[in-house]
Formats: structure tokens, sequence, C-alpha cells
């Protein structure tokens, strides 16, 4: 049978005097968003992302980590599995990755060739075949 007893009065008029302010710090949910506890200074130890969405990036931001990634060995293959967020946002502000690529001064063609070609290497390793066919 479940339990129908209620709460005790006193407990319930001391919950409502207490400001919410207090009680969402005292909870560890502070106004800058960290939830981590603070520290003897009174200080957040870490500050921790707030849950739900990734903070945004603005458009110029996205494009530079696009030229950054393009730069790298593996250039710009299968972005969508390795940084997703940067493609979602990326998707979002140019809506399609093949024009946020071209937004970055990046040649999409050749990009997705590269990306091709690499991808292809072991496999011609494999068999034998020169790189150049």
């Amino acid at each position: 049978m479940a339990n129908t007893r209620e709460p005790d009065r006193s407990s319930l008029e001391a919950f409502d005097a207490v400001p919410r302010e207090e009680l969402r710090v005292a909870a560890g949910d502070t106004p800058g968003g960290s939830s981590s506890p603070p520290t003897a200074g009174g200080e957040s130890a870490a500050p921790r992302r707030p849950r739900g969405r990734p903070a945004l990036r603005t458009r110029s931001e996205v494009l530079d980590e696009i030229r950054l990634l393009a730069r790298r060995g593996d250039g710009l293959f299968r972005v969508h599995r390795s940084h997703p967020d940067l493609y979602a946002r990326a998707r979002r502000f140019f809506g399609a990755w093949a024009e946020a690529v071209k937004g970055a001064g990046l040649d999409y063609d050749s990009v997705v060739r590269a990306a091709r070609n690499r991808s292809r290497e072991p496999l011609r390793r494999r068999r034998g075949v020169p790189a150049g066919r």
C-alpha cells in the first residue's frame, strides 16, 4: 500500500522561508551555469559547460576550423563523423557542407578528390597497384 502520510508542515514552512537563490546556490546551480561545487574561495573548482545545446560558434569560427582541418593530414575526410558539431553548424550556416568548404576558400572538388585518393591508397597497396592509376 502506498505511503499516504502528509509531509510535516513545519519542514514545508521552513523550506518556503528560504529564498530561492540560496536553494539554487546550495544545490550547486549557480547563475553562471557551473554546477561544480565551490572551492574554499567561493569560486567553482572547474567550470563545466551547462547541459543542453552546445555552445554556438560564429560563421568565422566555423570557417577557421574548416581551414585548420583541411591543413591536417587526413583533411576533411569523414568530418561528419570526427567533428559532428562542426559539420552540423556549418550546414546550418551555409546550407550544405560543400558550400561551407567553398566559403572557407577551399576548392571542394579537389578536397573530395584528395580524400578519395587517400581512402583508396591502402587498398592499392594491398593489391600492388601503382599510386598513379
